[in-house]
């Protein structure tokens, strides 16, 4: 879980990890080899407990990695998020991960409900 996933090289290139507001998160599962393909349901929760995006994934049987980066609309809440991935309502796995809030915007700090624009 993180952002800036680089699918050919299977790392991210966020180094630090951190996650604010306008970042496009990206969900990477690593599965072990299985003898039959299945349907897993990967879901998003925000910090009040909400489902932000729902979606299922077919693994092949011969797949060690699959990522998908979920259509959540920013900005994205802030506070602890979970990720859970399921299979026939069976958990498979979870994680949790922070949407740090956004502080400071071009090395400038932001006002109270100051309109961020998503211009570089």
């Amino acid at each position: 879980m993180g952002g800036d996933w680089d699918p050919k090289e299977r790392l991210f290139r966020n180094w630090g990890g951190m996650l604010g507001p306008r970042d496009e998160p990206v969900a990477v599962q690593r599965w072990s080899r299985s003898q039959s393909n299945l349907t897993a349901t990967v879901v998003w929760i925000d910090p009040t407990n909400v489902i932000a995006a729902t979606y299922d994934i077919l693994v092949d049987a011969s797949a060690e990695v699959t990522h998908y980066r979920p259509p959540l609309t920013p900005p994205l809440r802030p506070g602890v998020w979970t990720l859970r991935v399921l299979h026939h309502w069976s958990p498979l796995g979870q994680t949790s991960f922070i949407v740090a809030p956004l502080e400071f915007h071009k090395q400038q700090p932001t006002g109270l409900g100051e309109q961020i624009s998503s211009d570089p």
